[in-house]
């Protein structure tokens, strides 16, 4: 059987900065996730949690990400404070 993706995980998986591909792993997890957590698949239920959790992973990878590169903003937060007069 083919996998099925939400047509959002691109766009989910863009906003989160992490690449489609770790996307599609994510997606497959959060599928496991609402199976064991809901008694029948593919009802409402199933793909509400399903959602949910991999939007919360998604959250996750993007917050570790950037926790990895601090970029400007990081750099901007280790400058001491310099007062020109």
């Amino acid at each position: 059987m083919k996998q099925r993706y939400p047509k959002i995980l691109s766009w989910l998986a863009g906003r989160a900065g992490v690449p489609d591909d770790k996307a599609e792993g994510v997606w497959a997890d959060a599928l496991r996730v609402a199976s064991g957590e809901c008694a029948v698949a593919d009802s409402p239920e199933y793909w509400q949690a399903a959602v949910d959790h991999l939007r919360a992973s998604l959250a996750g990878h993007s917050r570790a990400a950037s926790l990895a590169s601090p970029g400007v903003a990081g750099a901007s937060r280790r400058q001491p404070d310099v007062c020109m007069a």
